[in-house]
């Protein structure tokens, strides 16, 4: 049962600006996700009203959400550690 994967505008644009490296390592993540959406490695998020989900690789993050009827992973906001939780904050509130 296999998810199908939507990366918002703005977080392809979040992807654009990350280094080629740690782009192609976070690509491998989020496809990874149409298998397993719900991996152990991923953490749930809850707030602003809606269940949240984020995986880590290295010092980036992906936060994304999804829809189980539609079997949609939505990816939302991706970046560095360090200002992900502003930046969803702002982009999902």
């Amino acid at each position: 049962m296999t998810y199908s994967v939507k990366i918002l505008p703005a977080a392809e644009k979040d992807l654009s600006r990350i280094p080629k490296r740690d782009r192609e390592r976070l690509g491998k993540r989020i496809d990874a996700l149409s298998d397993d959406p719900r991996p152990v490695t991923a953490d749930r998020m809850n707030g602003w009203g809606r269940t949240f989900y984020k995986i880590r690789s290295g010092d980036f993050r992906v936060v994304y959400e999804i829809d189980a009827a539609g079997r949609i992973v939505v990816v939302l906001v991706v970046g560095d550690r360090k200002d992900i939780y502003l930046k969803a904050k702002r982009r999902l509130a």
